[in-house]
């Protein structure tokens, strides 16, 4: 059940197109029901719609159901750093061209990295301009530079508008902290789930132990959660 508190926020503003099934069988199925009944009543709100930008969905036109990928993370941590730039850009080429699963990102910044919190608001204010992922990349690639600023906010609006993102988009989300409800929600949802080292990693009902963190060792664990 710990995905539960993980993916009923990401399942509301999901596209997902698969046929609805019996609720109460399985966990997945209890999240497909809460998904439909969100869908039929929450509005398409400012968060929502950047919740749905960091999510990677199959190709359209896939009709095997697939399992879900969660990853939690913060922007900070060596070992997130090695996870965004080393094993999930397979992972990723796999469902753009394979259609092997849907990936979520959650925030997780730990109190101890002050500037991690910057760093997930700004990658989620370039959510919503379509380009969360782009921004997921540069933060990684360029921690070395921005880990240790007393204020990293600049940098990261920079790095923002290298990633297409308007600045004028960025440079209001940033400054007004539009999304700063969505961060704590990610990071309350986290805790729920009972994470409390980053980086995490769930296939289907199930998270990965430390040493499956490669990408053969998701690839594995997808394929063995299809299979069921």
């Amino acid at each position: 059940m710990l995905l539960a508190p993980l993916l009923a926020p990401l399942l509301a503003c999901s596209a997902d197109t698969q046929p609805p099934r019996r609720p109460g069988v399985s966990l997945r199925d209890s999240l497909r029901v809460r998904r439909e009944a969100a869908i039929a009543t929450r509005p398409d709100t400012f968060g929502t719609r950047v919740d749905s930008m960091r999510i990677l969905h199959p190709p359209a036109g896939a009709d095997a159901p697939v399992p879900w990928v969660i990853v939690i993370s913060e922007f900070q941590c060596a070992a997130c750093r090695h996870l965004a730039l080393e094993v999930l850009p397979s992972i990723r080429r796999d469902i753009a061209e394979g259609g092997v699963a849907h990936l979520a990102f959650v925030n997780a910044p730990r109190d101890e990295h002050f500037n991690a919190r910057f760093a997930a608001h700004a990658a989620l204010c370039a959510a919503s301009a379509g380009r969360f992922w782009e921004m997921h990349d540069s933060l990684f690639a360029t921690l070395p530079r921005w880990d240790r600023m007393p204020d990293p906010q600049r940098w990261m609006d920079s790095l923002a508008v290298a990633a297409d993102v308007p600045f004028d988009v960025q440079d209001a989300c940033t400054t007004r902290q539009r999304l700063l409800r969505v961060l704590e929600g990610d990071m309350r949802r986290s805790a729920q789930a009972g994470v409390t080292d980053v980086p995490a990693v769930f296939v289907g009902d199930r998270r990965l132990a430390s040493s499956e963190l490669t990408v053969r060792g998701i690839r594995r664990a997808i394929a063995q959660a299809t299979a069921r």
